[in-house]
C-alpha cells in the first residue's frame, strides 16, 4: 500500500471498475496527462460522489 496524491483539477474521468472482473470494489481515475490510476476501495459509489462534488466546487470560473 502507498499514498497517491491527485489534484482535483487534473481529473478528466472517473469510472467504476471491478477487481478480478467480478468484484465491484474499484474505481479508475483518468488524468489530463492520460495517466490512469486504479484504486480498490469500499464504498466506491460514495467515493465517486465525493470526488465529483469536490471537483464541481473547485471548477475554474
Amino acid at each position: 500500500m502507498g499514498v497517491t496524491g491527485v489534484a482535483l483539477l487534473s481529473i478528466v474521468g472517473l469510472r467504476f471498475r471491478n477487481t478480478l472482473f467480478v468484484v465491484p470494489n474499484g474505481i479508475e481515475v483518468q488524468l489530463t496527462d492520460g495517466v490512469r490510476h486504479r484504486f480498490v476501495l469500499w464504498g466506491r459509489a460514495e467515493w465517486l460522489t465525493a470526488i465529483n462534488g469536490a471537483r464541481s466546487r473547485r471548477a475554474p470560473a
